[in-house]
């Protein structure tokens, strides 16, 4: 049985996709879908903003594709594999868009990456083994699935929380009342 990190673990492929809007160097979108649901997020949350910007700021990539993840029950998930490219360290994030409402697509981007900040943030990890480590001990609990142990932090589950407050919020009221530890 594969460890996972609330997330799950594949081999996938992933080709970024440039958004038309906002062209971001770290944070990688597989398909115009997805970077358009993370560019309502930048505009519409202060809190995913501030999470992606972060995220940009490190010296690793993020490519998120739309997906199931191996434990179908969760509707997104980071992939426990630590990838090597051009030289940098990357991590993929899938999430599930179809038949969902683009708020709760949005609020879960934020939670997987808010777990791949909690990664790249760490300084330790540097590949599968070291991911495995660092997730076992920062996991505020665990999971059984069928195929996979998943791991949770509540962090992440507070930016989910934001990030949805944030974007149910009319325009011009959005305004986070706390800084994720980012």
């Amino acid at each position: 049985m594969r460890i996972l990190l609330v997330m799950c673990c594949s081999v996938l492929t992933c080709a970024p996709f440039a958004s038309a809007q906002e062209t971001l160097r770290r944070i990688q979108p597989a398909e115009q879908r997805v970077a358009q649901l993370i560019a309502r997020g930048r505009a519409e949350s202060p809190t995913f903003r501030r999470l992606t910007d972060d995220l940009e700021a490190a010296d690793w990539l993020m490519f998120i594709q739309s997906g199931r993840c191996p434990d179908r029950s969760a509707d997104g998930c980071l992939l426990h594999r630590v990838g090597h490219f051009e030289g940098r360290l990357y991590l993929r994030v899938l999430v599930t868009v179809d038949g969902r409402r683009p708020n709760h697509v949005v609020a879960t981007l934020a939670h997987e990456l808010y777990h791949a900040y909690e990664v790249v943030s760490d300084g330790t990890v540097t590949d599968d083994q070291t991911l495995a480590s660092f997730t076992k001990r920062i996991a505020s609990s665990r999971f059984q699935a069928s195929n996979a142990t998943l791991y949770e932090t509540k962090a992440a589950r507070r930016i989910n929380q934001m990030v949805l407050r944030e974007l149910r919020k009319p325009s011009g009221s959005k305004r986070s009342r706390m800084r994720p530890r980012l």
